[in-house]
């Protein structure tokens, strides 16, 4: 199961402490449980929100840098934070199969990714030549409506397919 959370949350909510009681009090693997971190602003305090991802890390949580490529996600946060998924956003997987500078792109975020021993998926996939491309240029999993739309908890729960497939 995949949460996500912006990183000033990791500053201004006591997050570590309510996922550790959340697992507790269900009795769920930490190992489990990805915390997926978005970045809404780049006027973030990298000291605490570091702190914070090692907690969760140490937990056994697995984190993950969603939205790479966009917004104010850096390298930088690559070598700050304990992440162990890189997650390429959908913006450069929707028109992957006829644009190259996409292709080009996705290419190095996903050679990026085994040089640092992460995880590269690829978010937004829709349909089977992208999820082809997508693994010839790399990526080591996958997800999007091509394995299923997003659906409640209750729904979730009841499902028997998996929403990111993994190839590697």
């Amino acid at each position: 199961m995949a949460v996500n959370l912006e990183l000033q949350q990791l500053v201004d909510d006591p997050v570590v402490d309510i996922v550790k009681a959340a697992l507790e009090a269900n009795q769920t693997d930490p190992e489990a449980l990805v915390v997926e971190l978005t970045e809404r602003t780049d006027a973030v305090d990298d000291a605490p929100v570091a702190d914070a991802a090692r907690r969760l890390s140490r937990l056994g949580i697995q984190l993950a840098l969603d939205d790479f490529g966009t917004g104010f996600s850096s390298l930088t946060r690559l070598k700050q934070l304990p992440v162990h998924k890189l997650k390429v956003d959908a913006s450069f997987v929707r028109h992957l199969n006829s644009d190259r500078d996409d292709q080009v792109i996705v290419a190095g975020l996903a050679h990026l990714a085994a040089d640092l021993g992460l995880d590269c998926i690829a978010e937004g996939v829709e349909h089977t030549a992208q999820a082809d491309l997508l693994r010839r240029l790399g990526c080591t999993a996958a997800q999007g409506f091509l394995y299923g739309a997003p659906m409640p908890a209750e729904q979730l729960l009841r499902a028997s397919h998996a929403k990111t497939v993994v190839w590697a």
